[in-house]
């Protein structure tokens, strides 16, 4: 469905042109869901808003290919982008109280994406307000949308504004934004940052079912490892903008290759385990700085002088893939 191929995206600054996403490559399949994690700032909603048409000046895509369904995105224009933003490409912002206009109705605001792409015309303020045989088809859908991310009551909550949500409802009420026009793909970012625990669980159980009632392809990112574990079939760890491992949820969780991912598993407290938590040391690299060589080299332990030359993505068992000389010979005997 979704194919990403030596994707760069960069943002012009004083000092240069700082590259989010550095040379990432990425596919998703029909009904799966993909986990992007990382830490912050390393590239994850960057890909998102590409896959949105939302990266705006001072960034740009500075190369790659983005094929969705066998459309190229990264030669839409304005006109291509708003037949498929929202209709077969949605994204759950990560916050619900900056995403949803304080001024309109949850109703109002979750039925004006799907009159929209069911006419395929920008919506005036007169038209979108007035009742007609259309409102009262494009409400009942609002309605159906309302019940099925479990909001309570959807018939007096139509009329209600945000302010008059929980978080937990008002992320729901995004997610029903996102569902109106049932697209084939869905974006998260982080969909339950701001949440407690209790209501975390249930967001995640809502997306899963809707990727198992829809066959909806779901990328989500996340950097709680945890989350990702539960939610996904597959795992892409980012660093610094590039891809450093890829594969099976359960081949990531219980044997990560990739040193940075394994300083993000032990970095993890462990309830029958007392021994204190061994974070990653060192800082996050200036994208501006980087060199050819590995990002993760100045914080690694295993580091050698190898590192220091331009590091390829490696093939190995079960589709796993790893950027890292300590696997070479690994990938070679698999070739």
């Amino acid at each position: 469905m979704l194919n990403i191929k030596n994707l760069s995206i960069g943002y012009e600054t004083e000092r240069g042109v700082a590259k989010a996403v550095n040379n990432i490559d990425l596919t998703v399949e029909k009904g799966k869901i993909l986990g992007l994690v990382g830490e912050s700032g390393c590239g994850k909603s960057t890909v998102l808003y590409s896959l949105m048409g939302l990266i705006s000046s001072p960034g740009k895509i500075l190369d790659g290919s983005v094929s969705f369904e066998g459309k190229e995105l990264t030669k839409f224009s304005k006109e291509d982008w708003r037949n498929v933003r929202g209709k077969e490409i949605a994204m759950i912002f990560q916050d619900p109280m900056t995403t949803l206009n304080p001024a309109y109705k949850i109703g109002d605001q979750i039925k004006e994406s799907f009159l929209i792409h069911q006419d395929k015309k920008p919506l005036s303020y007169k038209r979108f307000f007035k009742r007609s045989d259309e409102d009262k088809v494009a409400r009942e859908r609002v309605l159906e949308l309302m019940d099925e991310v479990g909001i309570p009551a959807p018939d007096s909550r139509f009329s209600e504004y945000p302010h008059q949500f929980s978080g937990g409802m008002q992320q729901r009420a995004i997610i029903a934004i996102a569902l109106s026009c049932n697209p084939k793909l869905l974006l998260a970012d982080e969909p339950t940052t701001a949440l407690d625990v209790t209501v975390q669980a249930q967001i995640l159980e809502l997306m899963k079912t809707i990727n198992k009632t829809h066959g909806t392809s779901i990328i989500v990112v996340t950097h709680d490892l945890a989350v990702a574990s539960e939610f996904c079939d597959e795992i892409a760890v980012m660093y610094a903008g590039q891809i450093v491992e890829r594969g099976h949820v359960d081949d990531i969780v219980e044997n990560p290759k990739h040193p940075y991912t394994q300083g993000l598993i032990n970095s993890i407290p462990k309830i029958e385990n007392r021994e204190k938590i061994k974070p990653i040391p060192g800082n996050v690299v200036d994208i501006l700085e980087l060199g050819e060589g590995c990002a993760f080299a100045s914080r690694c332990a295993f580091a050698k002088e190898e590192c220091n030359q331009n590091q390829q993505m490696l093939s190995l068992e079960n589709g796993r893939q790893v950027r890292c000389i300590l696997y070479k010979e690994e990938a070679l005997l698999i070739q």
